[in-house]
């Protein structure tokens, strides 16, 4: 059984928090992104974009339906929200996106608005049904398509929060990836070659490296599809 707690030294060492800070910190309920890969709404609006300073302000403003996660209103504290979801106040007229840094800590950027009712997904599942194709999206999301063409570890580009493809990535040479875990989490390149396990990507400054395929997340042709960090 789950506990109810989660202590601020167990917390993952994505989160990026003051561990010695304080004894407890709030555990998320389980939804779409990962412990790993997540936070609570709560740890996020105070200790990150410091748009609250208590736990209770932050269930205050949550309670007046002022704070919105893949554009839908968001009214419990422990509501996880993390890599590539969009977080919304519109009274600020501010959005962010949940992304990594260079040392794997989850942080929030600010995006414009044009771009917060769109997210990038990774494809890690197929199925067919009634005639159609359905990709299984990382964030448990699911759409039907009837062409498949379509494989796992490639990435869409969708609306949120009513799902619909508007872009495809796959994961191949010329690609832009960013690292989701490894040695390398955090890090931007282009893909220069893919085997069946591993792929070499080249960043920016021309440093070439290898990882495993698994840690490859497809945010672009070329290019990031979305507003990212420049580091």
């Amino acid at each position: 059984m789950a506990k109810n707690h989660l202590k601020s030294l167990n917390t993952p060492k994505t989160w990026n928090i003051l561990r010695k800070a304080q004894v407890f910190v709030t555990r998320p309920y389980p939804g779409q992104s990962s412990l790993l890969l997540g936070m609570p709404i709560s740890l996020i609006l105070r200790d990150q974009l410091h748009i609250a300073t208590t736990q209770k302000e932050v269930k205050y403003i949550l309670h007046q339906k002022e704070i919105l996660a893949n554009n839908k209103v968001v009214c419990e504290p422990k509501y996880i929200v993390g890599f590539m979801d969009t977080l919304s106040v519109p009274k600020l007229k501010k959005h962010y996106r949940g992304f990594l840094t260079q040392k794997g800590k989850i942080t929030f950027i600010e995006i414009p608005e044009s771009e917060k009712d769109k997210k990038v997904c990774k494809i890690i599942g197929k199925k067919f049904y009634k005639g159609k194709t359905q990709i299984n999206l990382y964030d448990g999301r699911n759409i039907l398509v009837d062409k498949d063409s379509y494989t796992v570890g490639d990435s869409v580009l969708i609306s949120i929060p009513q799902p619909k493809i508007l872009d495809h990535f796959k994961l191949e040479k010329g690609a832009f990836i960013v690292l989701t875990g490894g040695k390398h989490v955090g890090q931007k390149g282009t893909i220069e070659h893919v085997d069946e396990q591993t792929l070499r990507y080249k960043r920016a400054g021309g440093e070439v490296y290898q990882t495993d395929k698994k840690h490859a997340f497809v945010i672009g042709k070329h290019k990031e599809a979305l507003t990212l960090p420049n580091s």
